[in-house]
């Protein structure tokens, strides 16, 4: 893993379009994952962790990983019904 957070950032900016291009999703959650270390704004974080729990439960059908994505969405927006029937549902 690359340690220079900045280059670390970039190379994550420049692998995700192209993992979603190639249906990688795997690949994808991980750079989200990582996208994620460098994301501070709650709703962006928010929005990061929503896209992680859709790959979980569509693609992966992992419902304890779309749960941990749904319910770290919510401690970044409390407020936010949707998120809450999604962590609800599973």
């Amino acid at each position: 893993m690359i340690e220079d957070p900045d280059r670390q950032q970039r190379i994550v900016e420049i692998l995700i379009p192209i993992y979603k291009e190639h249906n990688r999703w795997q690949k994808l959650v991980k750079a989200y994952e990582i996208e994620l270390l460098h994301l501070h704004a709650p709703m962006d974080r928010k929005m990061r962790y929503i896209e992680i729990g859709k790959l979980a439960e569509t693609m992966a059908r992992d419902m304890a990983m779309a749960f941990g994505a749904y319910a770290s969405a919510l401690k970044e927006d409390p407020a936010d019904a949707d998120v809450l029937e999604k962590v609800m549902a599973i």
